[in-house]
């Protein structure tokens, strides 16, 4: 999972959530309930010689945890707390559904990604682009110009 995130998070990004891999490591579960939909952990962690204690819910339906520390809803990183339990479970891959793509590496950039996370390439030509560019400049120019005289504005109507 480290790996994964690695290549997937800005470098800012990944400190934080390899902080958080780190200190799950610290973590111990309690199972308090379960039941046909859902299971309960209390998440302690021991931290300036206190203990501190956080709820996880894992809903088996949608395959989907969530923690009362509210660090994803928040900050938009897994917890912790959640990945001590991926790690008791073994889940070696963080879900989609737990990776903000405004935290990847590809957000700003405009990269389309397969299912695969495979990139697909824009078919654009550069050179189309930058002609495009520097007519909408000239057009832009046009504009101004018949902006300041009424002949220029009938010409251009």
């Amino acid at each position: 999972m480290n790996k994964q995130m690695a290549t997937l998070y800005t470098r800012t990004m990944f400190k934080k959530f390899e902080q958080e891999l780190i200190q799950s490591t610290a973590c111990f579960l309690e199972l308090k309930t379960e039941d046909a939909s859902k299971v309960v952990f209390n998440v302690s962690e021991r931290k300036n010689w206190e203990t501190r204690v956080a709820k996880v819910v894992y809903v088996k339906d949608s395959d989907h945890a969530s923690c009362s520390c509210k660090r994803f809803e928040f900050v938009g990183i897994i917890c912790k707390h959640i990945l001590a339990l991926f790690r008791r479970d073994q889940i070696e891959y963080m879900p989609d559904k737990y990776i903000l793509k405004r935290w990847k590496k590809t957000a700003k950039s405009g990269l389309v990604s397969d299912a695969n996370g495979n990139e697909i390439k824009d078919s654009a030509d550069p050179g189309l682009l930058i002609k495009r560019s520097t007519m909408s400049r000239l057009a832009s120019d046009v504009v101004e110009d018949a902006l300041m005289c009424e002949e220029g504005c009938e010409l251009l109507s």
